[in-house]
């Protein structure tokens, strides 16, 4: 069984007020923020076998034309096309469908999401008109022995606020 996540990647200011710490546009210049996420594709999977699955992806964020003075970027993950932030899943073609997630560390006990389950980013300390963070994500895959051989994806989206 092989199971393959897909990011869908945005990135765009949020219009709702910015943290404390977010980032500062130069004027004249202008802001730009892009997000970037790597796919997190778990290997084949046995559902018989001991323990649960894990992979891992990345997000990179780049800014331009910012003021950066100890500056963040809360990250979201959106809960993704089935399931909810706190059981996401993933289908297959046939409809059968299983359960994931999405971490904030390898340790998994922390479900990254929106709001209150965002994570703040922090990234260069002092950069003149340039600022990157990098961020890994942890998923997981939880062994399940009714779970149906198959292709299993799920789409969600990265946001970035700041």
């Amino acid at each position: 069984m092989r199971a393959l996540l897909v990011m869908a990647v945005l990135g765009f200011a949020w219009l709702a007020p910015a943290p404390a710490q977010a980032l500062n546009c130069i004027p004249l210049i202008g802001c730009t923020c892009n997000v970037a996420a790597s796919g997190i594709g778990f290997a084949d999977f046995n559902p018989l076998a001991a323990g649960d699955e894990a992979a891992i992806g990345a997000i990179e964020i780049n800014c331009s034309g910012v003021l950066n003075l100890g500056g963040t970027v809360t990250v979201e993950i959106l809960q993704g096309q089935w399931g909810t932030y706190a059981a996401r899943k993933m289908r297959a073609p046939s409809g059968d469908m299983i359960d994931y997630n999405i971490y904030t560390t390898s340790a998994h006990t922390q479900v990254w999401g929106a709001g209150a389950q965002a994570q703040v980013i922090n990234g260069d300390i002092f950069l003149l008109g340039a600022w990157s963070a990098n961020r890994d994500m942890f998923a997981r895959l939880v062994a399940n022995p009714a779970m149906k051989p198959g292709d299993y994806t799920d789409t969600v989206t990265v946001r970035i606020i700041w």
